[in-house]
């Protein structure tokens, strides 16, 4: 935490409505395989962090993809953060 040297920068899919604004962000390394697959889902990611030991980890969706996060199995943060979820690989 406070540090960006545990993520990759990557360029953003062309399909993401923000790639507007920047078309490159950081992952956190641990959780790069995990928002990747969602990518490839097509399920648009806002920002995550895998807590780096010392907080629960999340990745937040964009809203128009909470339902398909929870059908692929993803258990919401809590019911104040609709939009945020559980990674598995943390």
């Amino acid at each position: 935490m406070g540090s960006y040297g545990n993520q990759l920068i990557v360029r953003l899919p062309a399909w993401f409505e923000s790639s507007k604004r920047d078309s490159k962000i950081g992952i956190d390394k641990c959780l790069f395989g995990e928002v990747t697959d969602l990518w490839a889902q097509g399920i648009e990611t806002i920002e995550c962090c895998c807590g780096h030991n010392k907080v629960d980890g999340y990745i937040s969706v964009s809203p128009k993809h909470r339902d398909s996060m929870i059908l692929i199995g993803y258990q919401p943060i809590d019911e104040n953060h609709i939009d945020a979820f559980k990674p598995k690989s943390c």
